[in-house]
């Protein structure tokens, strides 16, 4: 009986291992939430934004203002002032802590319709903060600012 018992908790032990090996780092779940999101501000969908918002979000903006909540955020994706024909991120650093993921790096945009720089490329440098709540990852901050376009010095 004695050697049954550790037997049985080393198996338990092993096949635990497996079954989280299955399901996917916090860092996987929201770097795929970072594509989704670039997906639905291209697409303009909503219904993902609202999801993937946090209602208390708080978003330090590239229009070198500060946004308060997801309300003021989707009022400018109403009013065409966030909207995109194109928007791609390349992440350059992520890290993980209990309840929260951040996400950093540099995204190219191509805004459109009434946003400003409609029909330009800007590249941008971002921070992304995700926090789970209630079971789900949500962006809760996010700071983006435009990369100036550096002429070459004359010499």
């Amino acid at each position: 009986m004695k050697k049954i018992i550790p037997v049985f908790f080393t198996c338990f032990w092993i096949s635990s291992l497996a079954w989280t090996e299955d399901l996917p780092s916090a860092k996987e779940q929201v770097l795929a939430l970072e594509k989704e999101m670039a997906v639905a501000l291209v697409a303009t969908d909503k219904e993902t934004l609202l999801r993937l918002f946090a209602e208390d979000l708080m978003v330090n903006n590239p229009g070198n203002s500060v946004l308060t909540d997801r309300d003021q955020v989707m009022e400018r994706v109403d009013a065409g002032i966030i909207q995109y024909s194109s928007f791609e991120q390349k992440v350059e650093g992520v890290r993980a802590y209990e309840g929260m993921v951040i996400v950093m790096g540099e995204e190219t945009v191509r805004p459109s319709g009434n946003a400003p720089g409609a029909g330009h490329t800007l590249r941008r440098r971002f921070t992304d903060i995700w926090m789970l709540r209630d079971g789900a990852w949500q962006l809760t901050i996010r700071h983006a600012n435009i990369l100036p376009v550096l002429k070459p010095v004359e010499k």
